[in-house]
């Protein structure tokens, strides 16, 4: 028997519209997730496309923009991302892809 994620019902409205700009990333990206493993690239295309859908910015507060979710929704939003593009998702976590940017620079 496989484990199963129970999905949360999301705090505000503009979390249902980052799990579902989420959702469409990561099955977008996973169609071309074993090429871009194998290359060892930077996967810059790929974390300015999540961060142009606003991703990080579900545990902002409202009044300072953000979508003002919880940790429990910024939660469901990572394991949606990471189904589809787990070393994206890493490589943003970690920050490692800041750290290769300032390396190439």
């Amino acid at each position: 028997m496989s484990p199963s994620v129970v999905a949360l019902a999301p705090t505000v409205p503009e979390i249902r519209l980052l799990l579902e700009a989420a959702r469409r990333i990561a099955e977008d990206l996973a169609e071309t997730a074993s090429a871009r493993d194998q290359s060892a690239a930077l996967p810059t295309e790929e974390i300015s496309r999540i961060a142009s859908a606003r991703i990080g910015a579900a545990r902002i507060p409202s009044a300072y923009g953000g979508a003002g979710g919880s940790f429990a929704d910024l939660a469901e939003i990572v394991m949606v991302l990471a189904a589809g593009v787990w070393n994206e998702v890493r490589s943003m976590i970690t920050g490692r892809y800041a750290i290769e940017k300032e390396r190439e620079s």
